[in-house]
């Protein structure tokens, strides 16, 4: 199966999942990561992230809240991660999906919205919307001229929405490795590669044990920002 972030959220946001997310999985590679943007309404006054900090705290009637493509979503938590970062009280308007949000935003009804760069990087292009961060640990290749929140002076800000491929437990180590193998090879293939990155798309290739890795380190962190956030699992 191949599966997005929530994968590593979902625990948090479940109270009764039916399954459990490492033992059930046998990790084969992350295939790729769609870096996140900070983006926020051309009427903001800001072209920073520090910058939309000391906007925010100066007119806290007109930056009050910000946009997500749903409670529990990857955006919404790391809009929580960042005023976790910030101390902003910062409300959270969720939408049913990314598209409303990004409607929302450019029709300036909230401020601030985290999405991804393939899901608003055009609007940014067209100057709908102004990005001001990007919440990989590097600059995107599709947008290198967006710094990262490290950049911007707030390195436990990182988040992406990643893809990454998993087999049933118990899966024998000879077809995982073959699996991995033939995935890494065709991640190699330049029109493979050409293909992601043109849907904002970073290749990550990462080995099985670099997958079950990060998986034991994300699902904590998710679980924190989602007991930060105040969201009680559902039944």
């Amino acid at each position: 199966m191949l599966v997005p972030t929530s994968h590593v959220i979902n625990p948090s946001i479940y109270a009764k999942l039916p399954y459990d997310t490492e033992k059930d999985f046998t990790p084969i590679t992350m295939i790729a990561s769609v870096p996140i943007l900070m983006g926020v309404h051309p009427s903001v006054p800001a072209d920073s992230m520090r910058g939309f900090v000391e906007a925010a705290k100066a007119n806290p009637q007109k930056i009050a809240n910000y946009g997500s493509a749903g409670t529990g979503t990857v955006f919404h938590l790391t809009a929580e991660a960042f005023k976790q970062a910030t101390g902003l009280p910062l409300q959270h308007v969720p939408y049913r999906g990314g598209a409303p949000t990004i409607t929302a935003l450019i029709a300036g009804e909230i401020p601030l919205a985290f999405e991804t760069t393939l899901a608003i990087g055009p609007h940014v292009r067209a100057g709908s919307v102004r990005a001001l961060a990007i919440t990989s640990p590097k600059r995107s290749s599709t947008m290198p001229d967006i710094p990262t929140t490290a950049e911007a002076g707030f390195p436990a800000l990182v988040a992406d929405n990643s893809y990454a491929l998993f087999a049933p437990a118990g899966t024998p180590a000879p077809i995982v490795e073959r699996l991995y193998e033939a995935t890494a090879a065709a991640l190699a293939l330049p029109d493979v590669r050409d293909k992601l990155r043109e849907q904002g798309a970073e290749v990550v290739a990462n080995k099985p044990a670099e997958l079950a890795a990060y998986v034991a380190a994300e699902i904590p962190k998710w679980a924190a920002l989602a007991r930060q956030a105040g969201l009680k699992p559902q039944e």
